[in-house]
């Protein structure tokens, strides 16, 4: 059994590609895919990765940060044409006065970065921004629906949270942004597609450095398996991108109609990911969750 499909980049403005100092050339335009494999059908032998030494395109200076001053959050989704259809809201307060530096990128990791901005902050002042407001308007920002995502580097103590509110479908999510060094290489998610969550669960995956590419002959940026409760491997699976987030239903992981369980992703891309989950019950409410670390250093 094999499933294979595509998804198209929300964001579509190809005008732009930015060169990364680490790629040899922009990897190849085209739809995200993701294979799925039985349990008893293994995915062919990963090609070979190799990969330019660790530096971070996006958030460049981040390495000679403090690890607690870089905070990423890893999804938005905005109408810059509908104030009143998909919103995503930030915050930042300062502990001390500090001047943090917000980075804002669309998903797809080929397109130049949308806009830098510093906000200076007084002690215990917070800043809140409607992610639309920040973005719409600006060079290489679509109208309609833009996705991406946002860095943020302060050399002050600050804390970053952030909300994503889809009006419309009575649906919104919501968390503390996560550290720099909260990335890791392999986490666990649930899925509940069904029951009291009928509309199922929206499965974010972010990458920092995806790998592009759309074929097996390619390595993908995501791989992993999915369980269900009684803790039988359901099926495998592989995900080919170029964007360094998307929202995705978690059914399009999920072999055989199965609808409780458990989804291991491993980022294969340099300097790790990060994974969350919300749970939608259909227009009544929905819940957010962080997926858990497994990697061996910061697992309990």
């Amino acid at each position: 059994m094999r499933r294979r499909s595509h998804l198209f980049p929300s964001v579509a403005s190809l005008l732009a590609i930015l060169l990364l100092a680490v790629l040899a050339a922009a990897p190849p335009v085209g739809a995200e895919t993701i294979i799925l494999y039985g349990p008893d059908e293994l995915p062919p032998p990963l090609p070979e990765r190799t990969f330019s030494p660790a530096t971070r395109p996006p958030l460049a200076h981040a390495p000679s940060m403090t690890p607690g001053s870089v905070f990423i959050i890893p999804y938005y989704e905005v109408n810059t044409i509908d104030p009143l259809a998909e919103v995503a809201l930030m915050s930042i307060r300062a502990e001390e006065a500090a001047s943090p530096e917000i980075e804002f990128y669309p998903a797809d990791e080929r397109e130049p970065i949308y806009l830098t901005k510093t906000v200076d902050l007084a002690a215990k002042e917070m800043w809140t921004a409607n992610l639309r407001d920040q973005i719409a308007g600006l060079p290489g920002v679509r109208n309609g629906v833009v996705t991406g995502w946002v860095g943020i580097v302060s050399t002050q103590p600050i804390s970053v949270d952030s909300f994503q509110v889809f009006p419309s479908d009575a649906f919104a999510t919501g968390s503390n942004a996560f550290k720099f060094a909260d990335l890791c290489e392999s986490w666990r998610v649930r899925f509940l597609i069904g029951g009291g969550f009928s509309g199922g669960t929206q499965l974010m995956l972010f990458a920092l450095n995806p790998l592009g590419g759309d074929s097996e002959s390619d390595p993908p940026t995501f791989e992993g398996e999915v369980y269900d409760e009684a803790g039988n491997l359901l099926n495998t699976f592989a995900v080919w991108t170029n964007e360094n987030t998307r929202l995705r239903p978690a059914s399009g992981f999920v072999a055989g109609g199965e609808n409780f369980g458990s989804i291991d992703v491993r980022v294969l891309s340099p300097n790790g990911g990060y994974a969350a989950a919300t749970h939608d019950a259909s227009g009544l409410y929905s819940v957010g969750l962080k997926g858990y670390c497994l990697d061996s250093d910061t697992s309990p």
